[in-house]
């Protein structure tokens, strides 16, 4: 607005100027030359009085500079000039202002009457002199003609002479103009300024300031800026809500735009690529991973939109899955997804060693039951041999269901049914457990001991029973005779720890992060002769997870192992509680549904006790650690 204001005035001024200027210097141009032509006319009457008196001849010693004075003879050769030498002007008979004062001569009685010389004006341009010249000339009483002349400057030459005035005048004008311009602009703007579209003020209180003519125009875009704020509230919240769930997601996420440039990638896949936002972000989709593959799968997105691509990095398995976003038709960007599946793919092959393990471990003592019963059947073996086999044959079954158990078992924890928690005291489960244990820890001349202050912790009965009963019915099997197992309890400010210490073969390092996978054994050979499953551990594992624990194991080969079980009590309190609340809800759900013959184990029956006397006869070895497979 000020450039336009300014440019307006300076338009209008500059024509003002030139007008104004030009009719001033006309104007002032000629008043000056009348002046001069009445000056002329005067000092023309005087100076022919004076011719007539005492000659022209003083004119050669007393002719003044600022004047041109001619005296010319009747037959128009000239006598004198003060301005160019007579000798060489050539004959001035012919000049308009001769001829017309010769032509206008009046008679001697109208001169006597006038008492004043004939004169005559003209103005023309001097060849002479080469410049446009006022002439006044005088007819003298000797017949003689006066001539006095000055020669005026032109317009041009004229407004030559006031180039500095007329420049300063123009400079201060446009000052002047820029100056009001802008005095202009911030009085009309000053409303306008003032006016705050965003504070959230209703729109007819912002025009309560501003011009009349304004008001429609502030009005909607009072209206348009409300409807803007919220779109942007809108893409505000839209926005944080992505942000929120790209940042929480697991698996990785990067948008690319048409161009191939990265638009977003959240931090999952900056991990996953191993680069940063600032090195990444609107840069070519290269920058995470220069690899062929990613190359390839952008190049063939027009025949194939979607893509899934396997990959592997730092150890970790990933499936890459490409899409192409196309609209009407036009692609406007790829989002690729990366997914862990590195435990999914664990998961997979865990779920199929289980499988083929399960499949053997029941088919092994299957076999041999189905091989005794046929030679029993068949009358191949002699009386005498069939109390060995019929003890083969039970000896197989209760493997065969201790298998069975100990799978059920493991499907109850891993389905996370609710149980039961209450106070149990270890010390009396560890009795019961020794009492169990006897027998076989006898048969293979293995001593148990107990040491610590005795310990209540709020947890599943049936569950902890099993976790001591595994860890302990290891620690025999995997012991050494006159071995001792020894099970240590502790209890400090928040925690509890459980410890089984046995003096048998050890486990080697490089074994060790695997022996509470399934059906894993360290040494298969000798786990069948001490007809183990090879789930204790497993057994052992899922428990401690079930009750928020943790578990530690600490071997050396030949020196024995040691089993650490860690429980939290706000923890266990916390899982009591929850477990509380889901039974609740189960207990009404049921009592508005109709009651259907159950196929599963009830929670008592997963929590009931196992009733067994401390044992009479414990010894007191020093402890030492154990081996399990």
């Amino acid at each position: 607005m000020r450039q336009k204001i300014f440019r307006t005035f300076v338009e209008l001024s500059l024509g003002l100027l030139l007008a104004l200027g030009t009719a001033a210097l006309l104007i002032h141009l000629y008043f000056k030359t009348q002046d001069e032509v009445n000056y002329l006319e005067n000092f023309g009457t005087v100076l022919a009085s004076a011719i007539d008196h005492g000659g022209w001849e003083f004119l050669e010693e007393a002719a003044p500079q600022w004047l041109r004075i001619t005296i010319i003879d009747p037959d128009g050769t000239v006598r004198f000039d003060s301005s160019v030498d007579a000798s060489q002007l050539e004959n001035h008979k012919e000049r308009i202002e001769v001829q017309s004062l010769l032509q206008s001569a009046v008679s001697e009685s109208n001169q006597a009457a006038l008492n004043e010389p004939l004169s005559i004006n003209i103005n023309r341009f001097s060849q002479s002199l080469q410049r446009q010249t006022y002439y006044h000339a005088l007819l003298l009483k000797s017949g003689q003609i006066l001539r006095l002349s000055f020669a005026s400057n032109s317009l041009f030459l004229y407004t030559q002479h006031f180039t500095l005035f007329l420049t300063f005048l123009l400079l201060a004008l446009i000052g002047g103009c820029y100056f009001l311009a802008t005095k202009l602009v911030r009085s009309f703007m000053a409303p306008i300024n003032a006016i705050e579209l965003s504070n959230g003020a209703e729109p007819t209180s912002r025009l309560k300031s501003t011009y009349p003519e304004l008001e429609p125009f502030l009005w909607r875009i009072s209206m348009q800026q409300r409807k803007i704020d919220e779109q942007i509230d809108e893409l505000r919240l839209k926005n944080n809500e992505f942000q929120a769930i790209t940042k929480s997601m697991s698996d990785g996420l990067v948008l690319i735009n048409a161009k191939g440039n990265i638009v977003s990638i959240n931090k999952t896949a900056r991990s996953i690529f191993g680069v940063t936002k600032e090195n990444c972000l609107n840069q070519s989709y290269v920058t995470i991973d220069n690899s062929q593959y990613l190359k390839d799968m952008m190049d063939n997105s027009t025949r194939a939109p979607k893509q899934t691509k396997a990959l592997t990095r730092d150890g970790r398995d990933y499936e890459i899955r490409f899409s192409k976003i196309s609209d009407n038709g036009t692609c406007v960007g790829y989002v690729m997804i990366i997914l862990d599946v590195t435990e999914k793919k664990r998961t997979e092959q865990l779920r199929q060693e289980f499988t083929a393990n399960v499949s053997h471990e029941l088919k092994t003592p299957l076999q041999a039951i189905i091989g005794y019963s046929e030679l029993m059947a068949n009358g191949i073996v002699s009386p005498s041999d069939i109390p060995h086999f019929a003890s083969r044959i039970h000896k197989q079954s209760t493997r065969l269901k201790t298998l069975i158990e100990d799978i059920i078992f493991l499907s109850h924890l891993d389905e996370g049914q609710v149980a039961t928690l209450e106070p149990i005291d270890v010390k009396q489960i560890c009795y019961e457990v020794f009492d169990d244990l006897q027998e076989k820890a006898t048969e293979r001349e293995v001593k148990f001991q107990l040491k610590g202050a005795p310990l209540t912790i709020t947890a599943v009965k049936r569950y902890l029973y099993e976790l001591i009963y595994n860890l302990v019915d290891n620690a025999i099997r995997y012991n050494r005779p006159q071995g001792t197992v020894t099970v240590t309890l502790q209890s400090q400010s928040n925690k509890c720890t459980i410890a089984v210490a046995d003096s048998g073969i050890g486990i080697a390092p490089e074994e060790q992060h695997r022996i509470f996978e399934r059906f894993y054994r360290v040494d298969k050979s000798h786990s069948r002769q001490t007809g183990g499953t090879g789930l204790g551990l497993s057994i052992v594992k899922r428990v401690v997870l079930y009750h928020y624990g943790k578990i530690k194991v600490a071997s050396k080969l030949g020196e024995g192992t040691t089993f650490t079980v860690t429980f939290n009590f706000n923890k266990l309190q916390e899982l009591a509680a929850t477990n509380e609340r889901k039974q609740q809800a189960l207990r009404e759900r049921n009592q508005t549904m109709p009651q259907a013959p159950s196929t599963t184990r009830s929670a008592a029956e997963l929590t009931a006790p196992v009733s067994a006397a401390p044992s009479a006869a414990l010894t007191a070895p020093t402890p030492a650690p154990a081996a399990q497979g």
